[in-house]
């Protein structure tokens, strides 16, 4: 499985999905999980997938991203719409490669408050209908070009 590009596991009863070693899936860049039942995204996926380029966890049971997220440094295209997120860790804003996010439809009450927006040059398209936001954090609308 070294040269797979592509995984997708999608409309299955995954409670979990770990990658187990750093040279599991080198040259994997897109990694599709939506429709399971992840209870979390493990912390080896943002750690252990130094290509990950798109990654789609929506319609599953997910509570909170880990912090790791900011090690995946390639991360372009994140969709975990349809989970039961309610907060993201500061550190989101660290994926300075993102240029697609869709959190739409969580029970999110806010986002990061001390994040550096900044670092999100390349974000494109933030979706976060039907959500529980009552207010933006200072310096989001401002930070990206």
């Amino acid at each position: 499985m070294r040269k797979l590009k592509s995984l997708t596991l999608a409309h299955n009863r995954l409670k979990e999905f770990v990658v187990e070693s750093e040279g599991a899936l080198p040259a994997l860049e897109t990694l599709v999980l939506h429709h399971n039942r992840l209870s979390a995204v493990d912390a080896s996926v943002f750690t252990k997938l130094p290509k990950l380029k798109k990654l789609d966890v929506s319609h599953n049971e997910i509570k909170e991203i880990e912090p790791e997220v900011e090690r995946a440094a390639k991360l372009r295209e994140f969709n975990a719409s349809h989970n039961n997120i309610v907060a993201l860790p500061d550190t989101f804003a660290h994926l300075s490669a993102l240029a697609e996010c869709d959190l739409s439809n969580n029970p999110l009450a806010f986002l990061p408050q001390r994040a550096e927006y900044e670092r999100m040059k390349h974000l494109r398209i933030l979706n976060v209908a039907r959500t529980d936001i009552v207010g933006l954090p200072v310096g989001l609308l401002t930070a990206t070009p």
